[in-house]
C-alpha cells in the first residue's frame, strides 16, 4: 500500500491511499484521492475526490478481462460571473461515474485489444445570488473499441480496428431553452502497416471517421524513422486529423454555435533525436495547418471557426543524467498565425523554456524548475506580459517506508 499527504499555503491539502493484492489469477487495486484548495481569490476554491477500483484477471494463459470503475467529484468557486463582476457565492459541481471492460488476448501471430467503456457526468452551477445563473446538464458518453494486430514477418506488422463513440446531454433546470436530449455518434474505422528492416522503420496508415452530424472524413498518416548512427536517428512524420465540434461547443445554453463546422488539421515534423554518453539531445522542426480552428470567441461569446490557421516553429531539448546529477532544458519557438486575418493566434506564446534538475545525494533529492514564457496578444490587441517561473523541491527517504518533502512553487 502507499499513502501520501500533503499541506500547504492557500488552505492546500492533498492526500492519496493506494493499495492492491493478487488472488492467483486475479487482481485487485483500489485506490482514493482528494485536493482542497482556496486559492489567491475571493471564492477560488477547489474541493475534489476521485475514488478507482481496478480488477484484472487472466483467462487462461493467453487472455485477460478486466474493470477499471471510476467515480468523482468537484467543487469549484467561480469568482467572477460572465459580466466580469465578482461573485462571491456562484461555484459548479461536478460529478462523474464511468466503468471500462478491457479485454486482451495475445496468440503466437495475432494480438487482439478491446474496451467498451461509459461515461455519465452531472454538471451543475449555481448561485444564491443570482438564481439566472443557475443550470444542470447531464451528459452521457458510451464508447468501445477493437484493435486487431498481426506479424506477418520480415519485419512486416499490420494493423486494423474500429471505434465507436455516442454522447448525449441535456440541460434541466437552466434559464433560457435547455437541451432536448440532443446526441452525437461516430464510427471510425482505421488501418496501419509497419515494417521495420534494419536501421529503417516505415509506418502509414489510413482512418475514416463517419460523423452522423457532418458525414465522413478520410485523414492519413505516415512516418519514416532512419537510424543513421548507433545513437543517433532521422525521423520525418506527417498526419491529418478531423475532430467535430463537442456537444458543449454545439448546445450549450448560450454559449454554444450549432453552426459550427468540424476542424480538420495537416501536420509535417522533422527531427534529429540522439545522444552520446550521458547526454541526449531533440530538435524538431514542424508545421501544424488548421481548418475551421474552433475557438471561444468573447466578442460573440460563443465558439466560432475561425477559419484558416497555421502554426510552425522549432523545439528542442537537451538531457543529462549521470551520477547524482539529472537535468533537461527545453525550448520552444512558435509563429502561429490565423492566416485569414494575419493575426497571431490569441495566448500562443512565440517562445517559451523550461529548466529542469535534480540532484540527489545519499538519501537526499533536490530539485528545481524554472519556466519562462514570452508575452501573448489576448482578445481585444491586449498584450499579456511574459513571465517566469520556479519551483523548488527537497525530499529525504531514509528507508523504503518514509519520504517527507517539501516545496515551493
Amino acid at each position: 500500500g502507499d499513502v501520501r499527504l500533503e499541506g500547504g499555503s492557500h488552505g492546500y491539502l492533498r492526500g492519496g491511499v493506494a493499495g492492491g493484492r493478487r488472488f492467483g489469477a486475479f487482481a485487485v487495486d483500489l485506490s482514493g484521492h482528494l485536493r482542497r484548495g482556496d486559492g489567491e481569490l475571493a471564492n477560488d476554491f477547489y474541493d475534489g475526490e476521485e475514488v478507482d477500483l481496478a480488477l484484472d484477471g487472466a483467462l487462461g494463459k493467453s487472455a485477460t478481462l478486466g474493470a477499471l470503475l471510476r467515480w468523482g467529484a468537484s467543487d469549484v468557486g467561480i469568482p467572477y460571473d460572465y459580466a466580469g463582476s465578482p461573485s462571491l457565492r456562484r461555484e459548479q459541481t461536478f460529478d462523474t461515474r464511468s466503468l471500462a471492460l478491457p479485454f486482451a488476448w495475445t496468440g503466437a501471430l495475432w494480438h487482439v485489444d478491446a474496451q467498451a467503456a461509459t461515461t455519465a457526468t452531472d454538471l451543475a452551477v449555481s448561485d444564491p445570488d443570482d438564481p439566472f445563473a443557475a443550470s444542470r446538464a447531464e451528459a452521457g458518453r458510451d464508447q468501445a473499441r477493437l484493435v486487431v494486430r498481426r506479424s506477418v514477418g520480415d519485419g512486416l506488422e499490420l494493423t486494423a480496428g474500429g471505434d465507436w463513440d455516442r454522447q448525449e446531454v441535456r440541460t434541466r433546470d437552466a434559464f433560457g431553452p435547455g437541451l432536448a436530449d440532443e446526441s452525437q455518434r461516430t464510427w471510425a474505422a482505421f488501418g496501419q502497416l509497419a515494417w521495420n528492416r534494419g536501421p529503417v522503420r516505415i509506418d502509414a496508415g489510413v482512418r475514416r471517421d463517419d460523423n452522423d452530424v457532418y458525414g465522413a472524413e478520410t485523414s492519413a498518416k505516415a512516418g519514416v524513422a532512419w537510424a543513421v548512427a548507433p545513437a543517433w536517428r532521422l525521423r520525418a512524420t506527417y498526419g491529418e486529423a478531423f475532430r467535430a465540434p463537442s456537444l458543449a461547443d454545439l448546445y450549450y445554453p448560450g454559449f454554444s454555435n450549432p453552426d459550427l463546422q468540424p476542424e480538420s488539421s495537416q501536420s509535417y515534423e522533422l527531427a534529429v533525436e540522439g545522444g552520446e554518453g550521458a547526454w541526449r539531445t531533440t530538435v524538431a522542426l514542424f508545421e501544424n495547418d488548421l481548418d475551421n480552428l474552433i475557438e471561444f470567441d468573447f466578442v460573440t461569446f460563443v465558439p466560432q471557426n475561425l477559419g484558416r490557421a497555421r502554426a510552425r516553429g522549432i523545439e528542442g531539448s537537451l538531457a543529462y543524467r549521470r551520477g547524482l546529477f539529472d537535468g533537461r532544458l527545453a525550448a520552444t519557438w512558435l509563429d502561429a498565425e490565423n492566416l485569414d486575418t494575419g493575426g497571431p493566434l490569441l495566448r500562443r506564446p512565440d517562445t517559451s523554456a523550461s529548466l529542469v534538475l535534480f540532484v540527489r545525494p545519499g538519501a537526499w533529492t533536490v530539485g528545481g524548475t524554472l519556466r519562462y514564457v514570452s508575452d501573448r496578444t489576448d482578445f481585444g490587441d491586449v498584450a499579456l506580459a511574459a513571465y517566469s517561473t520556479l519551483d523548488l523541491s527537497l525530499a529525504w527517504r531514509p528507508n523504503e517506508r518514509w519520504e517527507p518533502f517539501v516545496r515551493f512553487e
